[in-house]
């Protein structure tokens, strides 16, 4: 949660680094959004070739050749074969130590931080964007 946090606090520091006027000391919403919108593109497009999904190694046993056909089908005839063994050997779920050590856990960390930060600083510096635009005259 302190990285969640601690991720718009580094956008508004980018964002009053290098996207504040020097002349009036505003915010450059139109600047600012188009740095926002090009890293949140990089980032999932980044997400999208880094963090594929790879096949399993583990073999999980096809049951479905070793059932015997039915020679009779007719409609009351079940869709699905009953599943009479379980699996052979099945995945097990990783532990808090191994899941620290692989990259893939580190690579999503990093990419939900910069889209969440990215997300949040929008959401906190609304209203900087909307004191910009011109109040209706009714």
């Amino acid at each position: 949660m302190g990285l969640f946090g601690l991720s718009p606090l580094f956008f508004s520091v980018v964002a009053s680094t290098f996207f504040m006027d020097p002349k009036t000391g505003a915010l450059d919403v139109t600047h600012y959004t188009m740095f926002l919108a090009l890293l949140t593109g990089v980032v999932y497009i980044g997400g999208f070739i880094l963090l594929q999904q790879l096949p399993q190694t583990v073999d999980i046993v096809d049951n479905t050749e070793s059932q015997e056909n039915p020679t009779h089908i007719g409609e009351n005839t079940p869709l699905l074969a009953e599943s009479r063994s379980s699996p052979t050997c099945r995945p097990s779920d990783p532990t808090v130590s191994e899941l620290l050590r692989k990259s893939d856990f580190w690579l999503l960390v990093l990419f939900c931080v910069l889209i969440l930060g990215a997300v949040s600083n929008v959401i906190s510096t609304f209203d900087r964007v909307l004191s910009l635009f011109p109040s209706p005259r009714w």
